[in-house]
């Protein structure tokens, strides 16, 4: 009997040592599971503003915006060269002859020593980068096509992340496939059309934004792909839907101010976006593409310290 009883405990304390290791290794496995979703959510959200930053960059380098208010520019002089030497012979040449043969034959020996020692020696000066300055100057084809093939290697490492969250295939497909429209246009070197289809192509992370980030990233995104909308439109004239983009614009970011989980150092920023769009919003009035460019890059440089 003393046997059974005993046999009875060791069976009973088996069982609830092996329910004890059954719970941990369920706990454990969650644990993993929950910081692998957040790891990959964390690496989408930063492919994301990653691929924000680099379609914001190439529309603005399509109409020449630059958020550098001065660009250096390299100039290249010949060390120990003498400047204005020809000038200075001319007006002073009744001296020379006074001075006699032998002094402008030792002048002109030196002169020519100085310039054979004399290097190319590069130095640089500051030009003002202006929207005024730059709606002449011509857009660098060359820099945007190594930019685009860039953009398809990036795009093939995110599309595996995508495919790790709940969201439609279709999206991730449809991705590729204007990403390729887009590599098409600046293959041919045609603005306009480039423009309007990577305005449409940015219209994708707002979807993905919805997937795996908060709704204070998504409504920024949606702000932001809107007032890009509003940039192509600007492209093709068409003011009317330059007005109403903006208008969605503001919508989505004022939900974004009564959003209360951003963080209150954020404070400045978001209220100064609000009045720059309030501003670009005005400015439509005119239908003057520079005026609307200036407005323009004033608001994104601004918003953009919202998603930094």
């Amino acid at each position: 009997m003393a046997r059974k009883t005993e046999y009875g405990t060791i069976r009973k304390g088996m069982l609830l040592f092996t329910m004890i290791m059954v719970a941990l290794i369920s706990l454990t496995g969650c644990s993993e599971g929950g910081k692998k979703t957040e790891d990959i959510t964390q690496k989408i959200a930063e492919e994301i503003k990653y691929l924000d930053n680099r379609f914001i960059y190439i529309l603005n380098s399509l109409n020449n915006i630059s958020y550098d208010n001065y660009t250096v520019l390299p100039i290249e002089i010949e060390e120990g060269k003498i400047p204005d030497a020809e000038e200075s012979n001319t007006t002073g040449g009744s001296q020379n002859q006074e001075n006699g043969e032998s002094e402008e034959g030792k002048s002109k020996e030196n002169t020519e020593g100085e310039e054979e020692k004399g290097e190319k020696k590069e130095q640089t000066s500051l030009s003002p980068d202006t929207i005024l300055n730059n709606r002449n100057t011509q857009i660098d084809w060359e820099t945007l096509k190594k930019d685009v093939e860039n953009l398809h290697d990036i795009w093939a490492t995110i599309l595996l992340d995508l495919y790790k969250v709940d969201l439609d295939s279709d999206s991730i497909l449809n991705f590729g496939k204007q990403l390729d429209i887009v590599t098409s246009n600046i293959a041919k070197e045609d603005k306009a059309n480039t423009i309007v289809a990577l305005a449409d192509l940015y219209g994708f992370l707002p979807q993905y934004s919805a997937s795996c980030l908060n709704e204070f990233s998504t409504n920024l995104y949606q702000t932001k792909a809107n007032i890009v909308l509003s940039y192509s439109a600007v492209e093709t004239d068409n003011w009317e839907e330059v007005t109403a983009r903006l208008q969605q614009a503001e919508e989505y970011f004022n939900k974004v101010m009564n959003d209360m989980s951003f963080q209150e150092e954020k404070q400045y920023t978001v209220n100064k976006s609000y009045i720059l769009l309030k501003e670009l919003q005005s400015s439509v009035e005119l239908q003057e593409k520079e005026i609307y460019y200036i407005k323009y890059k004033n608001l994104i440089s601004e918003i953009n310290l919202l998603t930094a």
